[in-house]
């Protein structure tokens, strides 16, 4: 579910993407990036809540079952998924150390370390959609993905160049 709400939420983020690439320049609309930022982030989640909740009632109504567990659940995963974008648009160009080699006895681990990197949004929001599916049975998951995305987007927005 992680994966297909961050595919989802792709054409939305645009905006996201281009107030990540002016940050830390000029400010050409005489805004503060924060604020340029969050101005970019309120439509995307906006339409995320609005297409969560209205499936997660949906759902719950067809399945029979109550539906403050499933609107929990979708908007957790949700907002989660937002802040893996917000951080893959903060990401900036390839660092130069990832492109050293990696030697190994298996082989060179630095095309592994390439594709993770290009790939960390994408593996954050899966960690994420199973955090939340396994929420209600062990919270420890989830708390360590929180941390782990937010952590790496405060990262990403104090380097951001």
């Amino acid at each position: 579910m992680g994966l297909i709400l961050f595919a989802g939420l792709g054409p939305l983020t645009d905006g996201i993407r281009h107030a990540a690439s002016v940050a830390a320049d000029f400010p050409s609309y005489g805004i503060s990036d924060e604020y340029l930022l969050v101005n970019h982030a309120l439509f995307p989640l906006a339409v995320t809540i609005v297409v969560l909740l209205t499936v997660a009632v949906v759902c719950s109504v067809v399945a029979g079952i109550i539906a403050s567990a499933p609107i929990a659940s979708s908007l957790a995963l949700g907002l989660l998924t937002l802040i893996a974008r917000v951080s893959n648009a903060l990401k900036g160009p390839l660092p130069p150390v990832l492109l050293t080699p990696i030697p190994t006895p298996m082989g060179d681990l630095g095309a592994a370390m390439r594709m993770t990197w290009a790939l960390d949004g994408l593996l954050l929001a899966a960690a994420a959609g199973a955090a939340v599916a396994l929420a209600f049975e062990s919270p420890v998951l989830l708390i360590g993905v929180v941390v782990t995305l937010v952590g790496v987007g405060i990262n990403r927005w104090r380097h951001r160049r």
